[in-house]
């Protein structure tokens, strides 16, 4: 029931007023002067019950918010995810009948490409590391896979990507997280992302 003990001549911001578990406010914005320190404010008889300030607005999400998963009201900002549609070849399934285990590194190329070539407008790039699981088979008679891409890091030449494959009835089929490296073909080197390259990979990454 006690809210705490004010000092003399302590002004209280109106935001800062709970009495009692209840929000007060003054319409100075201050809480006047307090002539007894050791006073304490045990009820909100004490200062009267005051109209209640209307609820703020929530503040509009930026980039850095999105990114850093905070909320905005009642929704969480979500990094977007790249997706891609890949068929399924007839030469890619092996004597067992579904679409061979070598063949998703290929798939994720695929869409790979095509979120560089999206974002970047150039996929060359090279592989520094690839680490899947393959968590259900695909077969020739699914016609198609999806493939998702999201950013989990950004680096100075590098980006680290997960990535998904998923069945028509979405099932995960394999889950991937790879490093790629920007690449330079005329040097044979990496070479760093542009602030431009940056700004536009910097979107994705959740």
């Amino acid at each position: 029931m006690v809210t705490g003990v004010l000092g003399r001549d302590h002004r209280v911001p109106a935001e800062d007023l709970v009495l009692a578990g209840r929000e007060y406010w003054i319409a100075g914005g201050a809480l006047d002067t307090l002539r007894d320190s050791q006073s304490q404010l045990n009820t909100p008889a004490e200062l009267g019950e005051l109209p209640v300030p209307p609820p703020r607005q929530p503040q509009e999400a930026g980039p850095d918010d999105c990114r850093r998963g905070r909320l905005t009201g009642q929704e969480l900002c979500v990094a977007p995810v790249f997706e891609h549609q890949v068929s399924v070849r007839w030469r890619d399934t092996d004597a067992l009948g579904h679409v061979n285990h070598a063949v998703y590194l290929t798939y994720l190329e695929e869409a790979r490409d095509a979120f560089y070539l999206r974002t970047l407008g150039d996929p060359v790039y090279v592989v520094a590391r690839l680490e899947i699981d393959f968590r259900a088979e695909v077969r020739h008679a699914d016609r198609t896979v999806r493939a998702q891409i999201a950013v989990e890091q950004l680096g100075r030449t590098s980006l680290t990507t997960r990535e998904t494959l998923r069945t028509p009835d979405g099932a995960v089929a394999a889950e991937a997280r790879v490093i790629t490296v920007h690449w330079d073909q005329e040097v044979r080197a990496a070479v760093p992302f542009s602030d431009e390259q940056r700004a536009l990979l910097a979107e994705y990454v959740g």
